[in-house]
C-alpha cells in the first residue's frame, strides 16, 4: 500500500482529503502535518494513521517510521478536527527528538522477538543534518551536588557512593570530584534542573517512607517586625487619630487625570487595559488620585475632611540595576473644606508636624530639581509660591502646600484645599530611629515672640532660631523648638511670630535663668539675620 516506494512528511494542502483509521475522511488545512507516500497523504502526523495504509490480513512487509512532531502544531490540528488519540496525548507533552533512534531500535527488536520478522533494509535517519540543533534544544545541563547538601535536606547520612548508586540505577551519569559530584541526567529527564531536583530523586529512590520522622529544629524567637509595616501602622494611627481618612485608589489613572494635575503623560508608563480602557497610565505620584475624589466628597455634603493614601509611583525611564522600573513608595494627603479660612496650608503643615515634630520647612523656590525628573512631576500640582519642602535634618522628605489655580479648576476643588506628598523611605528611616528614654528631671518651657517684617517667611525665622541652639545641644541636653502662632494686625508691615522652647537635661534640674540664655541666643541670632525684635 506504499505508493511510489516513498515515505516522508510535509504540510498539508488546503482542501486535501485524508481517510483515517477511524473510518472518517477529513478535509485538511495547510497548517496540518501529514505523512505522505509517493501519491498523497497516508496519515495525520502525531494524531492518527491513514485508512488507506492500514495493516490487513494480507500484509507481509511493513515500513517502520519513527518521527517527532511539534506539540503546538498537532494540538491545533486535533482541536480543529476534533481528534483526541493516545498518540496525541504523548506528542502533546513535547517529546524529545533525541529519542527517535532508541525507539526504532526497540521497535525493531520487538518485531524480531515477537513476530519473527527480519530486517529488510538499512535504517535511514533524516535527522542527521539537524542533530546539532536537536542537541541544542534538548540538551540537559549537569547539576552539581555535595553529600552534605543532600543529607541536610533529607535528614540522612548517605555517603557519596550510596548517592551515586541510587542515581546510576536510573540511568544518571555521575562524575566525582573532591567536594561532591556532577550529575548528568538523561535527555528525557527535562525535569532535572536544580540541585533540589536531584535531592528529590535521591529521596524517592531511597524511599520517603524510610526518612527520619523528626521535625527540623528552629528558633523560638519571635519573628522580627517588618519596619515598613510598623512605620505604616504608626502613620495610620497618627493621621486617623487626627481625623483623616485612609483611601485606596487605583494605581492606574486616566490620561485626563495626569493632565489635570499638570503632569506629562509622556513620562508615565502606558499599557492597554482591556478591563478598564480609561485606566491606561501608571501614576507618577499619588496626589492626582486623591484630588480626583475631593469634589465627589464635597458634593456628598462633607464640609471639611482629610484623605490620605499609601501607594507606589513610577516614572518611565527610571530603572534599577536589574533593568526594572523603580518603585517610589509615597504617602499622599489632602485637606479640603467648603468654608474658606485661608488656613489650608497650615492645616496640611500641621498634619506633617504630627508625623515629625522636628520636621523643618524650606521654600521650594530656592531649590532646583531639574536633574530629578520624578520629583519635578511630583510637584506639578503644587503652587510653588505657596508650598514648601519638608526636611528631616538634611534629608528631603517631600513637599507640602496648596495647589495651582489650574489644578483646582480642573479637579473642581474648593479654594480651601492643601496637601502633601512624602517619601516612604524617609518616613521608614525616621521610624527606625533608636529609643530615647525620658529624663528623670523635669523639662522647662519658655515662649519667645519675635517681631519681623511682614515679608519674612516663618520657615526662614524658624531655621535661624533652631540653628542658634545647635551649640547648646548635647547628649545630655535636648532643645526642642515649636511654633505657637503668627499674628499680623491689619494694614501692618510687621508681624509677630511666637515660638516655644522646651529644654530638658538628663543629669540635673534646670533653672529658668539657664533656659533664658537659650532664649537670648535665639533673639540675637534672629536680630542679626532677619532684623527681628524680641517683644
Amino acid at each position: 500500500k506504499l505508493r511510489g516506494h516513498q515515505l516522508g512528511t510535509r504540510m498539508a494542502k488546503t482542501g486535501e482529503q485524508l481517510p483515517l483509521l477511524n473510518g472518517k475522511t477529513y478535509t485538511l488545512d495547510e497548517s496540518d502535518i501529514v505523512i505522505v507516500d509517493g501519491e498523497g497523504p497516508v496519515g495525520l502526523g502525531g494524531i492518527m494513521g491513514g485508512g488507506n495504509s492500514e495493516v490487513s490480513a494480507g500484509t507481509k512487509n511493513i515500513v517502520l517510521e519513527v518521527a517527532n512532531f511539534d506539540m503546538y502544531t498537532v494540538r491545533r490540528s486535533s482541536m480543529r478536527h476534533g481528534l483526541f488519540t493516545d498518540a496525541l496525548t504523548r506528542f502533546n507533552k513535547g517529546q524529545s527528538t533525541l529519542q527517535n533512534d532508541r525507539v526504532i531500535n526497540l521497535l525493531m527488536q520487538s518485531v524480531f522477538d515477537v513476530g519473527g520478522g527480519a530486517q529488510a533494509s538499512e535504517v535511514f535517519d533524516a535527522s542527521d543534518d539537524m542533530r546539532e540543533c536537536f542537541y541544542k534544544d534538548f540538551h540537559i545541563k549537569n547539576v552539581s551536588i555535595t553529600e552534605s547538601f543532600v543529607n541536610a535536606r533529607l535528614g540522612l547520612s548517605l555517603t557519596g557512593d550510596e548517592i551515586a548508586k541510587l542515581l546510576t540505577n536510573v540511568e544518571f551519569d555521575i562524575e566525582h570530584f573532591d567536594n561532591g559530584m556532577e550529575v548528568f541526567p538523561g535527555f528525557w529527564r527535562t525535569d532535572i534542573v536544580d540541585p533540589e531536583d536531584v535531592v528529590e530523586e535521591v529521596g524517592r529512590f531511597y524511599g520517603f517512607d524510610k526518612l527520619p520522622r523528626q521535625l527540623p529544629q528552629r528558633s523560638i524567637k519571635p519573628v522580627a517586625e517588618n519596619p515598613a509595616f510598623v512605620m505604616k501602622q504608626i502613620v495610620r494611627q497618627v493621621l486617623s487619630g487626627a481625623g483623616a481618612n485612609e483611601v485606596l485608589t487605583y494605581s492606574f489613572v486616566h490620561e485626563r487625570t495626569l493632565k489635570n494635575a499638570g503632569q506629562d503623560p509622556g513620562q508615565a508608563y502606558q499599557l492597554g487595559n482591556a478591563l478598564s480602557p480609561d485606566l491606561q497610565y501608571y501614576r507618577m505620584s499619588l496626589t492626582p488620585s486623591l484630588l480626583d475624589h475631593v469634589h465627589a466628597n464635597i458634593k456628598a455634603g462633607h464640609d471639611q475632611f482629610a484623605l490620605y493614601e499609601f501607594g507606589l509611583a513610577h516614572r518611565k525611564g527610571d530603572v534599577d540595576d536589574d533593568g526594572l522600573p523603580v518603585e517610589y513608595g509615597r504617602l499622599a494627603f489632602v485637606y479640603a473644606a467648603r468654608k474658606q479660612t485661608q488656613t489650608a496650608y497650615y492645616m496640611a503643615q500641621r498634619y506633617v508636624s504630627l508625623l515629625g515634630p522636628d520636621f523643618r520647612f524650606a521654600p521650594i523656590t530656592d531649590k532646583d530639581f531639574a536633574d530629578n525628573a520624578a520629583f519635578v512631576q511630583l510637584t506639578k500640582p503644587f503652587e510653588l509660591s505657596r508650598s514648601a519642602l519638608v526636611y528631616d535634618g538634611e534629608r528631603l522628605v517631600g513637599v507640602v502646600g496648596e495647589y495651582t489655580a489650574a489644578t483646582r479648576r480642573m479637579f473642581k476643588l474648593p479654594d480651601e484645599v492643601a496637601g502633601f506628598e512624602l517619601f516612604e523611605s524617609a518616613l521608614l528611616k525616621r521610624a527606625s530611629t533608636g529609643y530615647v528614654p525620658l529624663s528623670r528631671f523635669p523639662h522647662v518651657t519658655q515662649d519667645v515672640s519675635l517681631k519681623v517684617a511682614a515679608t519674612t517667611a516663618y520657615a526662614d525665622l524658624y531655621a535661624v532660631a533652631d540653628a542658634s541652639l545647635d551649640s547648646a545641644r548635647s547628649d545630655t541636653v535636648r532643645l526642642t523648638l515649636e511654633p505657637l502662632g503668627v499674628y499680623q494686625p491689619e494694614q501692618s508691615d510687621t508681624k509677630t511670630i511666637t515660638l516655644r522652647l522646651t529644654t530638658v537635661d538628663y543629669e540635673r534640674t534646670l533653672t529658668d535663668a539657664e533656659v533664658a540664655t537659650h532664649i537670648d541666643a535665639i533673639a540675637v541670632a534672629t536680630a542679626a539675620s532677619l532684623h527681628a525684635e524680641k517683644v
